[in-house]
This record gives C-alpha cells, sequence and structure tokens, in this order.
C-alpha cells in the first residue's frame, strides 16, 4: 500500500486534520506531527491552490530511517507547484511498506495512509515569510496579466495598421501609372495636353503627389504637368538606401525616360522637393527650362548654434517613426489638413499614415540635412532661365521659444531671398498669410508663379 500526496490539501482522519512531515538532518531522518490546519483555495489557469493555516497540533514524535524507506521514493515537483501560499512544499511519494509513522494515532501499515498530505518544509517558517509569498503571488499575477495586456494590444495594433492600409489602397487606387526604376515600381501622374514645357512637381518631406492636387488641375489647363510619388511614398515601391538627393534626382531621370516625358522641364519643388530639383538642374542642365521653390528647404549650416540645436531636436525620430508605424500609432494620431477639400484630407491621411510610406519618410529624414547642404553645394547656375522663389509669410516653429522662432525666419527668409541669384531671370514672392504648405493656404499664388515661370520659358521673356 502506498501513499502519494500532492500538497493539495486532501486530509487524512477527521475534520481539518493533516499529517505534517518534513526531512530533518541528519539525512535519512524524518520528523512528522499531526496538526489541525484551516484551509481556503483559489483556482488560477485551471489549477486549485490551497492555503493553509496552522491552528495547532497534537505532538510530535520522531519517524528514524528504516530498510522500507527509500530516498529515491522522495520526488521533488516543479517549483510553480511547489507554493500554497502559507509553505513550500516537496510532494513525496512513499512506496508501499513503509514504516508506521504514528501508532499512537491509529494509522499505520495496516490501516493505510491514501489520501493523506505529506509535506516536507521549512522547520518553524517565520509568519512573514508566509506573508511575503503570499505577496509574491499577487506580484506575479499582475506582472503576467500586465505582459499579456501589452501582447494584446501590440497585437491588436499590427493587425489594426494591416487591415487600415489594405482599405485605405483598396478605396484610394493610384491615380497615375506605374513604371519599373531600379527594379522597384513608382508612380507619375501626368494631366494637360503637352504643348511645352513640362512641368514636373517634387513634394516636401514625407510628401507625394497628394501635396499638388490643389494646384495641379490648374495647371493642367495651360501646360502639362506630371508629380510623382518617390520610391516608397504613397503608391511608389520602397527603393535603395541612403535615400539622398542624389539617388532621389536618378530615379526622377529615369522615371520621366520610361514614362516617356519629354524635356525640357519647369521643375517645382517644395521645401525638400525645391533641394531635389535644385540638384537635378546641377545634374541635369540641360533638362531644365525653368523653376519654381515654393519655400524650399533651409540649409540649416546656415543658422546659428542655438537654431540649429532647436531644429535637430524638433526633428523627428527615425527610431520612433520605424517602432510606431506597424503598430498603426502614427494613423490613430494623424490630423487632417483643415485647409484641404474634405476628400483630399482624408486620402491624403489614409495613404500618408501607411506602414512603407512612413518608412521612407524616416529614410528620408535620416539624410535630410546631407541633401539640402549638397543642393546647396550644387550652386546650379540657371543664367536666363527663369526662376520664381516663394517664401512663406507666416511660418509656424513648434516647440522654438518666441525668440527662436523670430531668428529662424529672419535667417529662413533671409536664405530663400538668396536663392533668386541662381538665376538672372528671378524673382522673390512672398506669400503672406501663409504657413509652410503655400500650396495648401495660397495654392492661386503658386498656379500664378508656375503660369509666369512656363510663359516665359516659352516666349524668353522675364518672369
Amino acid at each position: 500500500m502506498g501513499l502519494r500526496s500532492l500538497c493539495c490539501g486532501v486530509g487524512v482522519g477527521r475534520g481539518n486534520w493533516r499529517l505534517h512531515c518534513w526531512v530533518r538532518t541528519p539525512p535519512r531522518k524524518i520528523r512528522c506531527r499531526f496538526q489541525r490546519y484551516k484551509h481556503t483555495s483559489f483556482t488560477f489557469l485551471g489549477v486549485t491552490f490551497y492555503e493553509l493555516r496552522e491552528l495547532g497540533a497534537l505532538r510530535t514524535s520522531p519517524l528514524r530511517s528504516s530498510p522500507n524507506f527509500d530516498e529515491k521514493s522522495v520526488r521533488m515537483q516543479p517549483a510553480w507547484m511547489m507554493h500554497t501560499g502559507a509553505r513550500a512544499c516537496m510532494l513525496a511519494d512513499v512506496q508501499s511498506g513503509a514504516p508506521d509513522l504514528h501508532p499512537g494515532l491509529g494509522f499505520g501499515k495496516s490501516r493505510g495512509l491514501e489520501g493523506s498530505c505529506l509535506m516536507a518544509t521549512r522547520d518553524e517558517r517565520p509568519q512573514s515569510a508566509s506573508a511575503r509569498g503570499r505577496l509574491w503571488l499577487w506580484v506575479r499575477r499582475v506582472l503576467v496579466a500586465f505582459v499579456g495586456l501589452i501582447v494584446l494590444l501590440l497585437l491588436l495594433g499590427l493587425l489594426y495598421q494591416f487591415i487600415a492600409t489594405r482599405i485605405a489602397y483598396r478605396n484610394y487606387p493610384a491615380p497615375g501609372q506605374m513604371f519599373s526604376v531600379s527594379s522597384h515600381d513608382m508612380q507619375i501622374y501626368c494631366t494637360g495636353k503637352a504643348s511645352g514645357p513640362t512641368v514636373v512637381m517634387d513634394a516636401a518631406l514625407g510628401g507625394g503627389l497628394l501635396d499638388w492636387q490643389t494646384v495641379q488641375p490648374r495647371v493642367a489647363e495651360f501646360a502639362r504637368v506630371c508629380s510623382y510619388d518617390r520610391s516608397g511614398i504613397g503608391w511608389s515601391e520602397s527603393g535603395q538606401n541612403p535615400r539622398t538627393s542624389q539617388r532621389i534626382v536618378r530615379e526622377l531621370y529615369a522615371l520621366l525616360l520610361d514614362a516617356g516625358e519629354e524635356g525640357p522641364y519647369v521643375l517645382v519643388g517644395h521645401s525638400f522637393g525645391g533641394a531635389n530639383v535644385q540638384l537635378y538642374a546641377s545634374e541635369y542642365p540641360e533638362e531644365v527650362a525653368g523653376m519654381v521653390l515654393v519655400d524650399s528647404a533651409v540649409d540649416t549650416r546656415v543658422l546659428d548654434k542655438d537654431l540649429r540645436e532647436a531644429f535637430a531636436k524638433a526633428a523627428p525620430s527615425t527610431l520612433v517613426i520605424k517602432t510606431t508605424a506597424p503598430l498603426g500609432i502614427p494613423r490613430l494620431l494623424a490630423s487632417q489638413e483643415g485647409s484641404l477639400p474634405k476628400r483630399l484630407a482624408q486620402e491624403r491621411s489614409a495613404i500618408y499614415n501607411g506602414t512603407r510610406h512612413l518608412y521612407a519618410v524616416a529614410d528620408e529624414s535620416a539624410t535630410v540635412q546631407e541633401s539640402v547642404a549638397e543642393a546647396t553645394d550644387a550652386d546650379p547656375s540657371l543664367g536666363e532661365k527663369p526662376l520664381v522663389a516663394l517664401s512663406a509669410g507666416d511660418r509656424q516653429y513648434p516647440g522654438f521659444t518666441k525668440n527662436q522662432a523670430k531668428r529662424a525666419d529672419e535667417q529662413a527668409s533671409e536664405f530663400e531671398a538668396g536663392l533668386v541669384d541662381l538665376s538672372e531671370n528671378s524673382e522673390l514672392v512672398v506669400a503672406k498669410n501663409s504657413e509652410h504648405y503655400i500650396q495648401f493656404d495660397r495654392p492661386e499664388l503658386v498656379v500664378d508663379s508656375i503660369r509666369r515661370v512656363v510663359d516665359a520659358a516659352r516666349d524668353g521673356g522675364q518672369v
């Protein structure tokens, strides 16, 4: 007859009495006593745990080693099964032929001990240790629940972003045509009749052809006009890194060639796009008929040290962008441009918050200052080709102090004014009551500037 106890509070005898045994030194010596316990229980993950509280003990007596006791019969169980909240238990399996544990209580070989609870614990464990055990148990529960909640939220974020992106591309199909450039597809959207020269527009950091839809339909009334998505932006597939202006210019040249859009072109660049078209004019001067710079990106090297540090702090973190993009966090926090038509604002928000798009924004952000500096150093000379430089009259600088914002605006305006030196046939136009996105706040001013440059390119006149 044997004894198998799982330290689960199963009793032997009457009421709440338990047989409590524990190993003592020297080896092969066990002490036992018959005690009265009060127990409570709880169930977690399908396992029932018992908390035992000692009420009293009858007496104790040593259990000497005997030939019938086998040390190998004592088995330690996994730690998660060993904590009852009151004692740390060792599960035991005493083989048949065990000695008489407590003959005075009438429990011997002849009567058997099946169903008894055999526990091996620390002798005289302090009550404070029991309280710490219960506290640790609750701490573990809270940690498990917290980790589980975080994992669940991450999975929900991934699922949300995946579904939202698929819905966005389904609801807003690519308006232009796709062409293979450097082993990936890029989109270009051309409208209007070819009457030369063709207008080609490049958007700001994080922007694509959607940024030009407030002006492109109007420009198409008097010229052939093309807007496009840089690699990874909008509907275009991701391209090779690093995303410098040098690489962007080469891809744009190949895209226009594959699309069959012949030059020369009137290049229109907004912000970061302004740096790109300046470098394009330096690399392919024969392909350029004129230029319109819409609040072109400022080379931060011309700013004072305090402003350079302020701009660096205000710049988006590439790590944060790439970490949050797959979870849909930027999509949840995105706000629509209030000055745009409702449908265009919705389309822009849906497409521009895709994971691929945001990754491309992060990659361009990592090299944007290098690209702007490269365009400045290229210093393209347009000669007599027409140029209009638009400068925002109401720029905003979030996170800057009033003094910093004032100095930043003054130094940026000075830099913009210097861009007219790229051509002998140029003009600086300040867009009053307009922030950085002049094509959103003053679209008619951008259209008029493009018209003047196109007309001057056609007839060789002044802007």
